[in-house]
């Protein structure tokens, strides 16, 4: 009759026991979400340079609050309303950094939006053709 040396035998029950322990901890293998990083996000122009006052209509997911201009240049007029915020700026237009605002969570600052609903030149006449440009970023 033949034994099997059973030497060996605890540890691998105990291998088992580890893996098997390892796949049970309770972690589902999703992390929590993270938490919201709140601050600033910049509007930027691009072909504003005939334009001396635009009118931008924001939306996004969160509030936006201390909306102003991005630089001493420009004066920046905000005000809520049912679509968004509208905000009215006047300045010498250079492409660049127009506005600044505070939202609840910077990450999510592609889901903000900007466009321009009017652009007046310096005579203050409505300017036809092409509006400019605006981009939403951190």
């Amino acid at each position: 009759m033949r034994t099997r040396n059973r030497a060996g035998q605890p540890w691998l029950i105990l291998a088992a026991a580890l893996l098997i322990a390892a796949g049970c901890s309770g972690d589902s293998g999703t992390a929590a979400p993270p938490e919201p990083t709140p601050g600033d996000i910049v509007v930027s122009v691009a072909g504003a340079e005939a334009s001396r006052g635009l009118l931008i209509r924001l939306s996004g997911p969160g509030a936006m609050t201390n909306i102003r201009a991005a630089t001493s240049a420009y004066q920046a007029y905000s005000g809520s309303g049912s679509e968004g915020v509208a905000v009215a700026v006047f300045g010498t237009f250079t492409a660049g950094p127009l506005l600044r605002m505070s939202v609840p969570d910077t990450r999510a600052y592609q889901q903000y939006s900007a466009a321009v609903v009017e652009s007046a030149g310096p005579s203050n006449a409505i300017l036809a053709g092409p509006a400019p440009t605006l981009k939403v970023g951190r």
